[in-house]
């Protein structure tokens, strides 16, 4: 019997129904995550303590810090199966592509095993840095330099891009690095000035939950831009090395 590999089966991806369920999922998690810091008492049980820490955006380790790299490595993949579309098209878009699939393989490890913070824990150790004042957060005055760096390589690139994707890669940009760093500074002030209490973990929460959106808006770009330049793509996979 032949296998009829002139017309293959089509699997069919619907964008929208993808974003939808990854932004309710995102919403299900800092909502779970106010509760678990609204419930949570240090009176309770180690057990208790423990499953309201684990949906507890602001705490590291637990659920929505696995969906959030889960996210950035998404990203990453769609970002691998562009730099094959682009490379098999031969443009002179490969490199930059690829260097951002790169760039987010790195940032679901750092989300994953909270990189950031061991940055800031390796300079307190070699240097008198302390964990005073707004810019206690070590990390984000390291991280800066690159993202500087990263914005400006990435200029001419950008300016290639169509005005849809352009639009989407840039809010989604600005809304991710407005959080994860413009956010941690004031959440930093505001802790100085009046101490870890509910509103700083609200602001915390805000800070993840637009981390996530931010993510979730650029693998819609993503997405789009997949289906925009490429439409669909063909995989062969080869069980043997003939």
């Amino acid at each position: 019997m032949k296998n009829n590999v002139n017309n293959p089966e089509h699997v069919f991806v619907n964008t929208r129904v993808i974003i939808l369920i990854l932004g309710l999922i995102t919403c299900l998690l800092v909502l779970l995550s106010v509760i678990s810091q609204l419930l949570f008492k240090p009176s309770y049980p180690g057990h208790i303590q423990g499953l309201l820490v684990f949906f507890n955006s602001a705490a590291e380790g637990n659920l929505p810090t696995y969906y959030s790299a889960f996210l950035l490595l998404c990203s990453a993949f769609l970002l691998l199966v562009i730099t094959l579309g682009e490379k098999k098209r031969k443009t002179k878009k490969v490199k930059y592509w690829i260097i951002l699939s790169l760039g987010f393989v790195y940032l679901s490890i750092d989300e994953m095993l909270i990189l950031h913070e061991k940055v800031s824990l390796f300079i307190q150790s070699i240097t008198d840095y302390s964990r005073e004042g707004i810019f206690r957060s070590a990390w984000v005055i390291v991280y800066s330099i690159p993202v500087l760096i990263v914005a400006l390589f990435y200029i001419k690139f950008f300016i290639q891009l169509d005005k849809k994707t352009l639009k989407t890669f840039l809010l989604a940009g600005i809304l991710y690095v407005g959080a994860a760093m413009g956010l941690e500074i004031i959440e930093n002030f505001y802790a100085e000035s009046y101490g870890q209490d509910l509103v700083y973990s609200m602001m915390q929460n805000l800070e993840e939950g637009l981390e996530m959106a931010a993510i979730i808006i650029f693998i819609k770009g993503l997405l789009d831009y997949i289906a925009q330049h490429f439409r669909s793509l063909t995989f062969e996979f080869k069980h043997n090395l003939k």
